[in-house]
């Protein structure tokens, strides 16, 4: 296996490469302010070769000046197609944590055949309220309140690796997002951790409802940070899903 940060013309990557042949892929996208490295973990345990997105606030190499979320989809996009077109990629999958799950759901591409997409902690709908948000009692409510502290202070480590500013810039991106819907066609896997403090069960049953190619995985003792928490179990749920999907 390879895997290490790479950067091409105009954004970077993180590819973990474990067959030069295969023509399947995932793109992992990150959530609001999280670091897109907190994903090397699950990415490393996935078997399928996995290309971890920085969104591009968090990616000092482009410049694609993103002023919305829709921004944020158009520029994933692009990024997937040029990724496709390097790596000689056939069959994608896409899977997102959160507000990446969101930006999942929303992505639609022509000429790209998307076969799957993973929603990580999804949301149907968000708005924040940024006077009374705190970044740092944020972090501390996204994990399973008996995860282990050194595991959430690496999770702040890799976040902080950024500055003030972009991720104020991040949560102003998104402040009110509406409903998520979207195509009923594309195969998905919603992963729902069942001590998810962020977004409630409504949320999930808002957005799974009258959805007959939606599949529902809760996985217990995890909180919304589920692909940090529990790399292991998760690329196993996300593996299964996958093998199914190629296998049809």
């Amino acid at each position: 296996m390879q895997s290490k940060y790479l950067v091409s013309k105009d954004f970077s990557f993180y590819a973990s490469v474990k067959s030069t042949t295969s023509k399947n892929a995932i793109f992992l996208i990150h959530g609001l302010a999280e670091s897109p490295l907190s994903w090397k973990g699950l990415s490393d345990n996935l078997d399928l070769n996995s290309f971890i997105l920085f969104r591009s606030l968090y990616d000092e190499v482009n410049d694609y000046n993103c002023r919305s979320v829709s921004d944020e989809i158009r520029y994933m996009e692009y990024v997937i197609k040029n990724i496709c077109k390097k790596y000689n990629i056939d069959k994608v999958i896409i899977a997102g944590h959160s507000l990446g799950a969101y930006i999942t759901n929303k992505i639609e591409m022509k000429d790209v055949d998307i076969v799957g997409k993973v929603l990580i902690s999804p949301f149907y709908k968000l708005h924040l309220n940024l006077e009374r948000f705190d970044i740092k009692n944020g972090i501390e409510k996204g994990f399973y309140n008996e995860t282990d502290s050194q595991k959430i202070l690496e999770f702040k480590e890799e976040l902080f690796r950024f500055s003030d500013d972009i991720i104020k810039q991040d949560f102003l991106l998104c402040q009110d997002l509406s409903e998520n819907n979207n195509d009923e066609l594309i195969p998905k896997l919603v992963i729902r951790p069942m001590d998810d403090k962020t977004v409630s069960k409504r949320q999930i049953t808002s957005l799974i409802k009258n959805n007959n190619n939606i599949r529902l995985c809760c996985i217990e003792k995890a909180g919304h940070n589920v692909f940090f928490e529990r790399p292991f179990q998760t690329s196993q749920v996300i593996t299964s899903f996958i093998d199914r999907i190629l296998l049809k």
